[in-house]
């Protein structure tokens, strides 16, 4: 799993590993390769592997040039308006 998770460059293509793996972990400890994890079981799963790309996220933006806290404020807005959008949650 670390390996195929660590070949990602992207945090979408990390976390769809880790999902995969998740699945196939889960399948593995029921002796059951038709188990179908349910929303609880992928929250569970998910969660240190979110929290990580939610610090890798923020360590970037520690990287980023300084820009005023309204500019940023107002750039990221936008960025999650249009991943809403594209998400068909708004």
């Amino acid at each position: 799993m670390k390996s195929r998770i660590r070949k990602e460059d992207t945090p979408e293509g990390r976390l769809a590993a880790v999902v995969k793996t998740i699945i196939e972990n889960m399948r593995i400890a029921r002796n059951d390769l038709r188990f179908d994890p349910d929303q609880v079981d992928l929250r569970e799963g998910l969660r240190p592997f979110v929290e990580r790309e939610l610090l890798i996220a923020r360590i970037t933006e520690m990287l980023l040039p300084a820009a005023s806290f309204s500019t940023r404020m107002a750039s990221l807005t936008d960025e999650l308006r249009v991943i809403e959008e594209q998400m068909d949650i708004t």
